[in-house]
């Protein structure tokens, strides 16, 4: 038999499926309201950091940057929509 003419295995490991399973439901087994609260005070707190530390203008931006990642990443792109919205 040629390398051509075998068929192809469609065996997919348990361990890949959970693993896509667990990051699809990731931002949907919060709530609505622990992305808003996570979003408040995140901004809020690298805010006061940024003030406290007297923070150059120009790398506020990237701060802020981070906070809207994390809050995308954990919570979903509603929350990130808010707290770009919000930080900047």
């Amino acid at each position: 038999m040629r390398i051509i003419d075998k068929p192809i295995p469609k065996k997919v490991e348990p361990n890949l499926l959970l693993a896509r399973r667990n990051l699809q439901l990731a931002s949907s087994l919060r709530l609505p309201w622990q992305g808003a609260l996570f979003v408040l005070l995140a901004v809020t707190s690298s805010t006061a950091i940024m003030f406290w530390l007297n923070l150059a203008p120009y790398n506020v931006n990237m701060v802020y940057m981070l906070v809207t990642l994390f809050a995308t990443v954990l919570f979903g792109l509603s929350a990130g929509v808010i707290t770009a919205v919000i930080a900047f």
